[in-house]
Parts: structure tokens; sequence; C-alpha cells
């Protein structure tokens, strides 16, 4: 049977036991019991992960009470080449340990295709305290080791999250502002981010997004990144 792992953090943050399963052909057919096992241990929600190329029946989902809510793609770049020309002299590293107004605005822009925006039974306004949560912990080096800004007529326009691992670089959440777009802030701050990387002696970036969001897939397939894996994510309510 497929393991049910809790995970804590969520499970406080929205106040109810959740708890995450990987599911594969193999093991589909023990869905139902994974699920019934999981509620019957107090778990009210489960994030199912499955491979990209396995559907889910609608008339499960309905029966079960579980919503497709992402298609999970993560790119790779092992070519930190600068394709394109941009100079990075103007990103800089965000230093204070609280978020200014603009960043929490940014944050909520990289988080425009979110599950947890598309899945409209979290409370209202839960996506908007995750992703200033999330923001505010990366500032303080919680879950990011450096933020990099980029700033317009001294306004705060673009900015990425990473996080440094022994082997590669980790994207966290990336924005720019709307009215900024057109002005390869993207391309600077991924720019960057590969001399940082570098200088570190890391040759890997990796990024995680929604398949849906199709012109952040663009983008980084421009700046050199590979399709690596393909997932689906299911959200089960267990009322």
């Amino acid at each position: 049977m497929p393991e049910v792992i809790q995970l804590d953090w969520d499970s406080n943050f929205f106040g109810i036991k959740t708890g995450k399963c990987i599911l594969t052909n193999d093991t589909l057919g023990q869905l139902e019991s994974t699920l019934s096992q999981a509620k019957e241990n107090g778990y009210g929600l489960i994030y199912l992960f499955t491979p990209g190329d396995m559907l889910l029946p609608e008339s499960l989902l309905v029966r079960l009470n579980g919503k497709l809510v992402d298609h999970k793609v993560t790119f790779f770049c092992n070519n930190l080449n600068i394709i394109d020309t941009v100079k990075t002299n103007t990103v800089e590293e965000y230093l204070d340990t609280h978020p200014e107004e603009s960043l929490i605005e940014l944050a909520l822009i990289s988080g425009q295709y979110s599950r947890f925006r598309v899945d409209d039974n979290f409370m209202p306004g839960k996506f908007e305290q995750l992703y200033k949560t999330w923001i505010s912990r990366s500032v303080s080096k919680d879950v990011a080791d450096t933020v990099y800004i980029v700033r317009i007529q001294n306004n705060i326009s673009g900015m990425m999250t990473v996080k440094w691992d022994t082997s590669k670089a980790i994207i966290g959440l990336v924005g720019v502002l709307k009215e900024a777009q057109g002005n390869s802030l993207g391309t600077l701050l991924v720019n960057k981010l590969k001399e940082e990387s570098q200088k570190r002696g890391i040759q890997q970036i990796e990024v995680a997004s929604q398949k849906e969001n199709d012109g952040a897939c663009r983008f980084y397939i421009k700046n050199g990144f590979n399709e690596i894996s393909l997932k689906k994510v299911y959200h089960f309510w267990l009322r």
C-alpha cells in the first residue's frame, strides 16, 4: 500500500492534518484503501503525486473528493553559459530580514498558478498567507539562502529566491512586476544565478514550475533549461 507521510508544517499552517503520497500504476488499485486508512488516522488532506502520463478517472475523483490541481514540471540546467548578454550588475542581494511590500507583491505574483490558489477548498486568504509566509521565511534565510532583486527607479521590480545545495542551486520563488515585464528582468536574475553558481563551483540549477504557466516554461527553456520530469498533483479532501 502507498505510504502516507505526514507533513507537520502544512498541518499546522492549514489547521488540518495533511500528508503526501506517491502513487504509481502498480499501486493505483490501492488508492481507495490508502485514503480510507488515512482518514481513519485523522488526515483531512492528502497531496497525491503521480507520473505525468498517469490520469486518474474523473469518476474516481468525484467519488473520493479529489481534484487535479497541478502539472508539476521540473527543469534542470547544467550548462551555465550565459545565453543572453543582459548585464547582471543591476542585480543585488536583498539583505533585510523583513520583506518590503513590493517583495510580498512579487511573491504573490510568483504563485499565480500555484495549486494552493487553484484549489478553492482552502479557506479564503490562505494562498496569500502562505506566500507571504514563504517570502518572509526566505528573507530570514529559513527556507532560502539568497534573495536576488532588481530595482527600477528604486522600486523592487523583480526577485528570485535561491537555496544552495552542495551540488546544485534550487530556485524557489521568481516574480516580475507586470509593468516591468519585457525588460529582461527574469533573464537578468537567471544570469546572476549562473554567475554566482560558477563562483561557488556549482554546475547545476533546478527549478519547478507549473505546466499551465506556459510563459514561465518557455522562459526557462529559452535560458538553457531542460524539462527533466513531469508529475501530476492531486488534492484529496477526506471529509
